[in-house]
Order: C-alpha cells, then sequence, then structure tokens
C-alpha cells in the first residue's frame, strides 16, 4: 500500500451513514473564523499549552507548562475561562499536565508523570488520587467508572472515581515485550464501545544519529512499528486484543458518524507527517505534505475537525513555529480550510468542541475560538 498502511479491521462498525457534504460559505466579516481569545506573551516566561478541554458551556480548560527565565524548571499551570473566553484565570498546578479529562464542569482529572490528580470544582484545586506509575491518559465514562493507559504495556481501570485502579488483563496478551510497549491513546463512541491503541518499538541501533531536521541527508529509515488494539462492546468489561504491522504512530481516534484514527509519522524518509485513517475501511480519510495534524475531534453536528500547522520546508518535521491551519469535513473526504488568526502560530496545536463551539490551544501560548 502506499503508505504502508494495514490498520487492524475493527469488529464493530464505527458511526453511522455520512451525510452528504455541505462546502462552507464564502468567508465575509460574519463568517466565523477561528480568533484569538488569550495570547500569554511575555519577554521572561512562556507556556506551553498540553492539553484544551470544554467540560461545560462556557467552560474553557487549558492545560500547559509555564517557563520562567528565572527558573530552572517548568510549573504546571492551568489557564481557564467559565464565561467563554471573556475573563480568564491562571492557575497554579500541583505538577505537569500531561493530560487531562473531566465529564462536567466540576470533575475532572489530571495525569502527571507517575500520578492522577482529581477536582471538583472545575480545576481551582487538585488532590492527588493515585500514584499511577507510567500513566499517560485516562478517560471517564462517568464521576466513577473510568479507564487509564501508559506503560510499561499497562492498562488500569477504577469504579471509585481515580482512588484505586486495577490492571486491565487483556492489555497484557499481546506478545510484545512489555518494556518496548506503550498503550497511548483511548476513546469511547459511547458507554459501551471503546478502543484502545498502542504500539511497541525496539530500540534502534541508529537511535543516537542526530535528529532529521540537523542532517537532512542521513534521514533515518522509517520502519513499522508493532500496532496494538484493544476493543470493548461491554463499557471496558472485557477487551478484546489484537495486532498488526503499521508504519507510523496512532496517536489519537475519534468517532462521530465514522471512526479516525491520525497517524504521525517520524522525521524521516516520508514526504508526510500525519495521515487521517477511516476505522471503517482503512483508507486513508486526509494527508497532505504541507500540512501537519497535530490533533482532532467531531463537533456537536457531525463534522470533523482537523488542527495543525503549515510545514515551513522539504522536510515533514521542522522546530520551527509555523502558521495554524484548521481543516472541517462533514463527510471524511471532502476538506474545507477554515479561516484563523493570522497571528495563530505553533508545532503542535490541542482542539475541544462542545456542540459547535470550538477551542483551540498551541504550544506557543494561544487559545483561539471558533467564533
Amino acid at each position: 500500500m502506499r503508505l504502508g498502511l494495514a490498520l487492524l479491521s475493527v469488529g464493530m462498525v464505527w458511526g453511522q451513514a455520512i451525510p452528504k457534504p455541505v462546502a462552507p460559505t464564502a468567508v465575509s466579516s460574519t463568517t466565523p473564523k477561528w480568533r484569538m481569545k488569550f495570547f500569554y506573551d511575555k519577554n521572561d516566561s512562556s507556556i506551553d499549552f498540553r492539553e484544551i478541554l470544554t467540560p461545560a458551556p462556557g467552560v474553557v480548560c487549558a492545560f500547559g507548562f509555564q517557563t520562567e527565565r528565572d527558573r530552572s524548571k517548568p510549573r504546571g499551570v492551568l489557564v481557564s475561562s467559565r464565561d467563554a473566553g471573556a475573563t480568564w484565570q491562571t492557575i497554579k498546578l500541583p505538577d505537569l499536565p500531561v493530560a487531562a479529562d473531566f465529564v462536567d464542569g466540576q470533575k475532572g482529572w489530571m495525569v502527571a508523570p507517575d500520578v492522577v490528580y482529581r477536582t471538583t470544582d472545575g480545576g481551582l484545586t487538585w488532590q492527588r488520587a493515585a500514584k499511577l506509575k507510567g500513566v499517560l491518559r485516562v478517560k471517564f465514562l462517568t464521576a466513577a467508572r473510568g479507564f487509564a493507559v501508559g506503560y510499561p504495556k499497562a492498562v488500569w481501570s477504577t469504579s471509585d472515581g481515580g482512588t484505586t485502579w486495577a490492571k486491565v488483563p487483556e492489555a497484557a496478551m499481546p506478545t510484545s515485550r512489555p518494556e518496548n510497549t506503550v498503550y497511548n491513546t483511548i476513546a469511547f463512541q459511547d458507554a459501551k464501545q471503546g478502543l484502545i491503541t498502542g504500539f511497541s518499538q525496539p530500540p534502534r541501533r541508529d537511535a543516537e544519529r542526530a535528529p532529521a531536521w540537523m542532517d537532512p541527508v542521513s534521514q533515518k529509515r522509517q520502519v513499522p512499528n508493532l500496532t496494538l488494539v484493544l476493543e470493548t462492546k461491554d463499557g471496558g468489561q472485557t477487551w478484546n486484543p489484537q495486532m498488526a504491522s503499521v508504519f507510523g504512530q496512532v496517536v489519537k481516534t475519534v468517532f462521530g458518524h465514522v471512526g479516525l484514527a491520525l497517524i504521525e509519522y517520524s522525521a524521516g524518509t516520508f514526504a508526510y507527517s500525519s495521515e487521517v485513517i477511516n476505522l471503517r475501511n482503512s483508507k486513508s480519510a486526509f494527508t497532505d505534505k504541507e500540512k501537519s495534524i497535530s490533533d482532532m475531534t467531531f463537533d456537536g453536528e457531525g463534522r470533523v475537525w482537523l488542527a495543525g500547522v503549515q510545514v515551513p520546508g522539504k522536510l515533514n518535521r521542522l522546530p520551527i513555529p509555523s502558521k495554524v491551519v484548521v481543516l472541517q469535513s462533514i463527510d471524511s473526504q471532502n476538506w474545507y480550510s477554515m479561516p484563523v488568526d493570522y497571528k495563530a502560530v505553533a508545532n503542535r496545536v490541542k482542539l475541544s468542541f462542545l456542540g459547535t463551539k470550538g477551542w483551540l490551544a498551541t504550544d506557543a501560548g494561544m487559545i483561539l475560538a471558533y467564533e
């Protein structure tokens, strides 16, 4: 196949009938666009946003690393608004945020290195819920029932809001070596159907070679990873493990009228930095060598949104902030570029929608709203 992709054919049918595509209307002064709502613009410090969530109407929570000139280590911060971006509050976090999840505007969880924290007041205060070595991401179906993924080769479940966790035994069934294996994504289509993905990648002999952007002549040859998939149809009571050899790494899955997987490729011999795969047929839904996509989501009306940056050169990844790009589709086949504030630049971006209200955060300290 063109990019060596061979994603698993997941047992369940993800999504319903696809509506007829409708192209956005011509841009005018009243056309919605991605507008800057917050910009941390200081000479002596910066914020790298790692996650943005919209758990309730008007509530926005952007988690990030704050780096200051007079501090040797970054600190965790939460920049939040409870009035749809009219005012913002910056809250110091007890740890560095890796990921987060909320079930409503008050109850949420934050993943930090080896720790899960919990809030019951919308993020104003955080309490340590549990020590969970290797945790990378959590997903809660209710205030009590949740799951966590991480390494080495680890998946956990909780039924008491994150205080106690139990290993999911099916996560250990694939034959990959635990020290080389990580589960890094988790998503549910509904209360019953869910998907966890991960990968196993043995250390490379050329791991000490300079990154491709420093030495483009000697770019590393792309090799396939062993991709792991755990599928549930009963709300996580049982999981069905599967494996496949796939180029790149699945970094996110989302479900709406169709299931989609975002795959990222390392800076190497591939011309593309990312690709979106339709989980229904394992075919490519989007790829563009001039765009590096780092996040995707569905809105409340079933449209798919992709966000990333314009690739600044011939290499698919460079450590240079570039123009933020956002695309929209109603059928996961026809894509339309959406207008974005010209000041918005980044290396990576994160997306979140609640209904038709969208928010975007960048690693350059910017938060934008679709309005």
